[in-house]
């Protein structure tokens, strides 16, 4: 699941860096059903810590208001070294984060042109790291009930609200509502806008930040436990490294590790503490992320569930008999019971190789698939999305040569590849290419050379119809598979 969400992250990505060039209406799924994660609170809640948390790195500047929008994409990489990079400055790769949070900052006053005012414009940052999950964040300036100081007129507010509520308005969009506790829940603007807006909490996860702070824990338990405000998913709590920390440089992971034995330690707490700390919200918001895409974007789904066909066992292991060894299997029959409760069980002989029903059938027919299911995943063995990806991911498997096939046996057109360079990094070009079949656009992994990205835009195609149950494109891997992995043998002439 990591591995889709990576995809959804980069289709993001590619997304904003073809959208000058009007490509990004071309690609498969729709901007309206990529999901983010917007997190929603007032000022001072603990929603920058939060997000600290969560990603587990001090990026954002420390001491100022949250002013623009920032989206933030998590990118989990095999590579060592942890960068960043802007959208506003595609060339330069960040590795000191104390730079990121300068830099937004910068951005920020360079936006607003005022140490106190907001724009809606969203700065884009994508983090690159080993020790990430692949979500996508967005800080939203904090909400406010009134006016705090004369730098904040009513215009600025209506401003941050109507912000506010054009990102978790989105149905794609999953809430965030980071409430206190220290403070009473029902003026909470978190609990009051993520209501107002998500009324029956769908996509509404809340968090209680400042957990620590409360003497008077009873009250926090009620509001964990959802007797005092009932959410659809279970309220989270959440331990954030306080200024004293932040002063001393207590670094995000002896954080983690800090809340972890609080809630553990807590006697009011420990029965809790299974699901609290910004951990278990990490673990929740990935685990509604698959539900969402498997609903969603099923089409790019990766499944290692067996796969279900429309083409019987029979068929295969005949194909593989007949490949194999130049004969049909024989099937042979045996029954038991009286004629109004007899059930059948079935051997069947695949060249000297004798296999049985697994149990006894009612009718006929389900006890030669039976038997013929055992047969062929004893010598084939079990096919899963797992095993035809291996075949796919092969250097030798022509991913161009496959979909040809695919589309010659289904009778619609060819397909159709386009192609373009994209520069991602300094003196850097990459080609970018997507492929056109059945009024479906399909986009590719980045490559250096033409070639490769169409290879790479062909097997985006062939694994999004593999993942979503296509029967035909099943049987094209398997009738592949068979023909790679079991060596023809001449019929004997005496056979």
């Amino acid at each position: 699941m990591e591995d889709l969400i990576y995809f959804v992250n980069k289709l993001q990505l590619v997304r904003s860096i073809l959208a000058d060039d009007g490509v990004g209406s071309a690609l498969p799924i729709d901007s309206d059903e990529v999901p983010y994660i917007a997190v929603v609170g007032g000022q001072g809640v603990g929603k920058s810590s939060l997000i600290e948390a969560i990603v587990g790195k001090d990026f954002l500047p420390k001491g100022i208001a949250t002013r623009r929008p920032l989206v933030v994409q998590l990118f989990r990489t095999e590579e060592a070294v942890e960068y960043a990079r802007f959208s506003h400055q595609p060339e330069r790769r960040f590795e000191d984060f104390a730079e990121v949070a300068q830099e937004i900052a910068d951005e920020t006053d360079r936006e607003t042109q005022s140490p106190f005012g907001v724009s809606s414009i969203p700065i884009h940052l994508s983090i690159f790291s080993p020790s990430v999950i692949n979500l996508t964040l967005v800080d939203l300036p904090g909400l406010v009930t009134k006016i705090a100081d004369d730098h904040r007129s009513d215009n600025t507010v209506q401003e941050i609200q109507n912000m506010v509520g054009a990102f978790i308005g989105k149905p794609n969009c999953i809430i965030l509502a980071v409430s206190p506790a220290n403070q009473d829940l029902s003026i909470s603007v978190a609990v009051n806008t993520s209501q107002e807006i998500d009324p029956n909490g769908k996509r509404t996860f809340d968090v209680l930040t400042k957990v620590d702070l409360m003497e008077n824990r009873a009250t926090v338990v009620n509001i964990l436990e959802g007797r005092f405000c009932p959410s659809r998913f279970p309220w989270v709590g959440v331990v954030n490294r306080s200024q004293e920390d932040i002063n001393i440089n207590l670094d995000i992971i002896a954080a983690r590790r800090r809340e972890r034995d609080y809630f553990g330690r807590i006697p009011e707490y420990k029965h809790l503490a299974h699901r609290m700390g910004s951990e278990h919200l990490v673990r929740s918001l990935a685990k509604y992320l698959e539900s969402y895409v498997k609903t969603r974007i099923g089409g790019y789904l990766l499944s290692n569930n067996f796969i279900k066909s429309a083409v019987t066992k029979k068929n295969r292991l005949q194909g593989y008999s007949l490949r194999a060894y130049g004969t049909f299997p024989s099937y042979h029959l045996c029954t038991e019971g009286e004629q109004n409760e007899m059930t059948f069980q079935c051997t069947v002989d695949v060249h000297g190789q004798k296999f049985a029903s697994a149990m006894h059938h009612r009718h006929l027919k389900d006890a030669e698939e039976d038997a013929a299911d055992v047969a062929y995943t004893s010598l084939m063995g079990n096919e899963t999305m797992e095993t035809l990806f291996e075949l796919l991911n092969k250097d030798t498997m022509c991913k161009v040569t496959l979909l040809l096939g695919y589309v010659h046996k289904k009778k619609v057109p060819d397909p159709v590849y386009a192609s373009s360079r994209v520069s991602v990094e300094p003196h850097r070009t990459f080609w970018l290419s997507t492929v056109t079949l059945d009024d479906n656009t399909y986009i590719g992994e980045f490559a250096n050379t033409r070639r490769k990205s169409i290879q790479n835009a062909a097997f985006s195609a062939v694994s999004s119809m593999l993942e979503s149950g296509n029967d035909l494109m099943i049987e094209c891997l398997i009738s592949k598979r068979m023909r790679t992995e079991v060596p023809r043998r001449k019929r004997c002439r005496n056979a």
